[in-house]
């Protein structure tokens, strides 16, 4: 946040346009907003639900309210509204657009998250491959594959880390002999 972004017109307008489809995220970014920074909230709704600028917003502020946004749409998808955010989608994704192209390094930022999560979400998905019955690895595996190859090693990683495990926890005849019958799950 430090190397700042402009904030354009446009930015500012995918930003009211989103909160006039999704007024539920105000209370998401308020609070994160508050919650980041200690201060009060840089916009306010009016009685017309208009948004008016308390201040000047800077490019953290910017995307304090996508992920306010982002929160309101995950909530909508886990509280049986997935129409709804489907919908608002389009409206979150335009204004990341926006801050993107405002700063490279917050847009990096955001890629270098969305990788290591993955490659996180991946190794662990290899660790529980044991409990899983061949056709759902198999699954799992080309859903991981089309994630790219990073995410690919990281599952091959967890899976022979917990390879590693039960080779040391005592259970290795037991494991190699599991492993050398084809009738085992």
């Amino acid at each position: 946040y430090e190397d700042g972004g402009i904030i354009t017109p446009t930015m500012l307008s995918s930003l009211k346009e989103a909160l006039k489809r999704a007024p539920d995220s105000v209370e998401n970014i308020n609070a994160l907003h508050l919650a980041k920074t200690g201060q009060k909230p840089f916009f306010k709704i009016d009685d017309a639900g208009e948004i008016q600028f308390v201040r000047a917003p800077n490019i953290q502020d910017m995307e304090t309210a996508r992920r306010g946004i982002q929160t309101t749409i995950n909530n909508k998808f886990k509280s049986g509204q997935g129409d709804v955010g489907t919908e608002l989608k389009p409206f979150e994704k335009a204004l990341r657009d926006e801050i993107d192209q405002s700063s490279q390094k917050l847009k990096d930022a955001r890629i270098t998250a969305a990788s290591n999560k993955t490659t996180t979400e991946s190794f662990d998905s290899g660790k529980k491959a044991f409990g899983k019955s061949p056709d759902e690895i198999e699954i799992e595996f080309q859903s991981v594959v089309a994630k790219g190859t990073d995410a690919v090693s990281a599952y091959r990683a967890g899976l022979m880390d917990q390879l590693r495990s039960k080779m040391a926890s005592g259970g290795k005849t037991t494991m190699m002999s599991k492993l050398e019958d084809a009738n085992t799950k």
